[in-house]
């Protein structure tokens, strides 16, 4: 009787479930919540703090699902060591981040004569004449690699690295502690030409040099950059055949301009006036910033899975760049210093000796452009999700 009595209850609370997942099912549903952003990605920033570079440390501090938990600053870049140092720590204190831990090394590549033209070096190493805020905060005892190991071992999750300059400290840094490569999400390089022309030669600064295949950032220190895209971190490489999308113009600078609200908005409406002459050659891109962009909203491009290497070529020939003279003769792993070829050392290649490496080669450029001012004015509330 009481298995009767249990089984009639059962039926009349089946029978009422029913009727309440049917009124459910008419009744109206109430919005659904948007997806809550989770924690902010762990980044560290590499860079050779250059024109280009300062929009994209601004990019990253400001991003509301970016901490940057330290900067490592190469020497051997657009930027000399002590200024470059200084300077990132001003920019950092601009942006309300002035704690932020930054650190140099290596004044000088790996290996051979290359180097940026004096003129590029005066603009990094002044921010272009503008003056901001000196951060007085004290300045870390440790060199760049020091600083990477660390953050990189005391993290508890895997860290992003964003390079935007020559990668000889990176790939100093994973020679000296190969298991390092383990604490990395990923390896954002900025740098290299795939299927496009060289940006080396430049009229009025570098018309003297005779190639015309390779980038800046990984002519500078070839055999650096071929050490990193033969080892096995994880890399997304932003080359100059998607920057070359994205042109610095006048009509962006004015639109940025009438936007400028941020402390780094405005002092970057300053460079863009201080600069218009770079603007007006058609040479200026958004090299560093798309990088940037690229590295935290993947959404903003497409991609091709390439097995990346760099052309490393040697001449008994002088180096052409009689600034690098200065160079010391001896490497610092030992070993002469020697000259590289003129023509071909620095090239990107589609090689079976390469690292596989996730190549971007397109972008929506406007999108890319509004979510830069929207970013750098603070637009948006940290923890929050990006459109």
């Amino acid at each position: 009787m009481k298995m009767c009595r249990r089984k009639t209850a059962y039926g009349w609370l089946a029978v009422l479930w029913a009727i309440m997942l049917l009124a459910g099912a008419c009744a109206p549903r109430p919005p659904v919540a948007a997806p809550v952003a989770g924690a902010p990605q762990k980044w560290i920033i590499d860079t050779d703090v250059a024109i280009d570079d300062w929009p994209a440390i601004f990019f990253m501090l400001n991003h509301p699902q970016v901490q940057v938990i330290g900067i490592s600053v190469t020497g051997c870049g657009e930027t000399r060591v002590e200024p470059g140092v200084q300077n990132t720590m001003d920019l950092c204190l601009l942006a309300g981040q002035g704690h932020i831990p930054v650190a140099a090394a290596h004044p000088e590549p790996l290996d051979g004569y290359h180097i940026f033209p004096n003129p590029w070096r005066i603009m990094a190493d002044t921010l272009s004449g503008i003056a901001i805020p000196r951060n007085p905060a004290p300045k870390t005892p440790l060199d760049a690699l020091q600083l990477m190991s660390k953050l990189l071992r005391e993290s508890p999750d895997k860290v992003n690295i964003l390079a935007v300059g020559p990668l000889t400290n990176l790939s100093e840094l994973f020679e000296k502690e190969p298991a390092l490569v383990d604490k990395v999400g990923k390896l954002v390089i900025m740098g290299g030409a795939v299927r496009v022309k060289g940006n080396i030669i430049v009229p009025k600064f570098t018309d003297h040099l005779k190639n015309e295949v390779a980038e800046w950032n990984i002519f500078i220190d070839p055999v650096a950059a071929r050490k990193i895209f033969r080892s096995r971190v994880p890399k997304v490489l932003v080359p100059l055949d998607v920057t070359n999308q994205v042109q610095v113009t006048f009509p962006f600078v004015e639109a940025f301009k009438q936007r400028a609200r941020s402390p780094e908005a405005k002092f970057m409406s300053q460079v863009f006036d201080k600069e218009t002459e770079f603007i007006k050659s058609g040479e200026f891109y958004f090299w560093d910033p798309l990088a940037a962009a690229i590295g935290v909203e993947e959404h903003l491009g497409q991609y091709e899975d390439l097995k990346i290497d760099v052309v490393v070529k040697y001449t008994d020939a002088p180096p052409l760049q009689k600034e690098a003279l200065a160079f010391s003769k001896t490497m610092k792993h030992g070993g002469p210093r020697r000259n590289f070829d003129y023509h071909e050392t620095g090239r990107t290649v589609v090689a079976d000796t390469g690292g596989l490496t996730r190549v971007c080669l397109r972008v929506d450029g406007e999108k890319f452009k509004e979510r830069y001012m929207r970013v750098i004015n603070k637009e948006e509330k940290r923890g929050a999700a990006s459109p």
